[in-house]
């Protein structure tokens, strides 16, 4: 939603979007934010906020490789056939 009040602001005609991801972009959106004195808010889930406790709980998944992703075929073989 931020971007989107950024853009407005700066009166955007034009598409702004980064597609395939961009640095650049994000930097300039991120920079044009902080000229509105736009700061980046507190992470939420269903609209409660997140402790940075939890934040780091769930990262800790991630960086012991404990937690492995399933692509999407091998996550929908669960469902058994009915006949």
């Amino acid at each position: 939603m931020g971007e989107v009040l950024i853009l407005a602001a700066r009166e955007w005609k034009d598409n702004y979007c980064v597609g395939e991801f961009d640095y650049g972009l994000v930097s300039q959106i991120r920079d044009w934010g902080k000229k509105l004195n736009f700061n980046v808010a507190a992470l939420r889930s269903f609209n409660r906020l997140v402790s940075d406790e939890s934040v780091e709980f769930m990262k800790s998944f991630y960086r012991d490789g404990s937690f492995k992703l399933k692509s999407v075929g091998e996550a929908g073989n669960r469902q058994k056939k009915v006949s």
